[in-house]
């Protein structure tokens, strides 16, 4: 009897670490996947112009955090029945960082992308404010989402996309604000820039915010390599 149930146990803790390793690996598939599934080359220029007429929220105050411990936020990753909204792509080559954007900040499509804050604004106009989560706590989260900023450095070049052109800005400041400090999205007279935000810790206690001038455009045919190179980025479903 003794024999069981040490036997018991030991089958016990097995299948607790099995699980501990796993369910941050398979969470890692799910954001990777579905990132990949959604770049903006897998999108046509049709679907752009019609998810741009889509409702959308612009809540963002309302998205969950994303964190293996989180019951709420592996709800969240479940695969959606229909497409998401995509309007665009924003690649950062220097930290590997492909993504699409999404009309809006619905919680699944922050799950696996990008998301715009503001519901009127257009890329290369005013203040292009996107946001994203900051991953903890599963596998590979420092190269998922916006996680890379935390590696972006002044100087690198930002690209975003509609498909018709290209638009590239060069960072040009990096800090930290607390999340009552909503005005980081507003439009800086004299300049256009991309503001990029996500949260420093699991919490959410502050806002990283990466921002950076445009500094030129491009038709979609006519890109640089580099930001050609950094579209065609995957991420690596299996990665631990």
């Amino acid at each position: 009897m003794k024999k069981k149930l040490i036997s018991l146990i030991k089958f016990a803790l097995f299948v607790v670490a099995i699980s501990m390793i796993a369910l941050p690996i398979y969470k890692n598939y799910i954001i990777s996947s579905n990132s990949n599934k959604y770049q903006i080359n897998k999108v046509s220029k049709e679907d752009i112009e019609r998810n741009k007429k889509q409702k959308a929220s612009f809540e963002w105050e309302k998205v969950k955090s994303l964190n293996a411990a989180s019951i709420s936020s592996l709800a969240s990753l479940k695969t959606s029945n229909s497409p998401l909204p995509v309007i665009g792509g924003i690649t950062i080559p220097s930290v590997n960082l492909n993504l699409p954007i999404f009309n809006g900040v619905g919680e699944e499509a922050m799950s696996y992308g990008a998301g715009t804050l503001k519901e009127e604004q257009s890329m290369g106009i005013g203040n292009y404010s996107l946001i994203s989560h900051h991953v903890f706590g599963i596998a590979n989260a420092n190269n998922l989402l916006f996680s890379p900023l935390d590696r972006v450095e002044n100087g690198k070049k930002i690209y975003i996309t509609d498909k018709k052109k290209v638009y590239e800005y060069q960072v040009s400041d990096k800090f930290i604000v607390n999340p009552e400090q909503v005005e980081v999205v507003d439009d800086i007279e004299g300049r256009k820039v991309i503001t990029l935000i996500t949260c420093t810790d699991y919490q959410g206690t502050q806002r990283l915010i990466v921002r950076g001038d445009l500094i030129a455009e491009y038709y979609w045919d006519d890109m640089p390599e580099e930001a050609k190179n950094g579209f065609n980025l995957e991420y690596n479903d299996y990665s631990v």
